[in-house]
């Protein structure tokens, strides 16, 4: 059933008197993650507490890597449970690798970037199913450990 509405809204459609695209409540769920994920916090004048720390650590010198990891799973599931309230039972994971991009004529170029793997795992309160979200972010072009 599609009862939500899906991000971002339409608010010029919506003047005109169109009716806005509807989604299911996981889609909602997962468009209410990825909003958190990429938002730094600050971003939003009604809420500056809404988004995720890991925009404020982007090129930091990390001495351990695993340290980091660990600080920045334990925020997000933080986050998740007061900006997404639908969800719980939440599990957090993070795969942290680098990924080298190519240039516009396919060559490998220099530009490496950390690529974190993000896993939300969690129940839908309303129906108690299982919910996966997955969402891959590139931050800092250094990789230090």
């Amino acid at each position: 059933m599609k009862d939500y509405l899906t991000q971002p809204i339409d608010f010029g459609g919506l003047t005109r008197g169109e009716e806005h695209t509807k989604c299911s409540l996981q889609q909602s769920i997962a468009q209410r993650i990825h909003l958190f994920l990429v938002t730094t916090r600050g971003e939003f004048r009604t809420d500056p507490d809404f988004g995720c720390i890991i925009w404020e650590h982007d090129f930091e010198n990390m001495p351990n890597i695993n340290t980091w990891k660990d600080k920045m799973m334990v925020t997000i599931k933080e986050g998740l449970k007061q900006f997404e309230t639908r969800l719980m039972n939440q599990e957090v994971s993070i795969v942290i690798s680098q990924e080298e991009f190519a240039d516009e004529k396919g060559n490998a170029s220099r530009r490496i970037k950390r690529r974190l793997d993000i896993r939300v795992k969690a129940n839908m309160k309303k129906t108690n199913e299982a919910f996966l979200f997955e969402e891959t972010l590139y931050i800092s072009p250094v990789w230090l450990d």
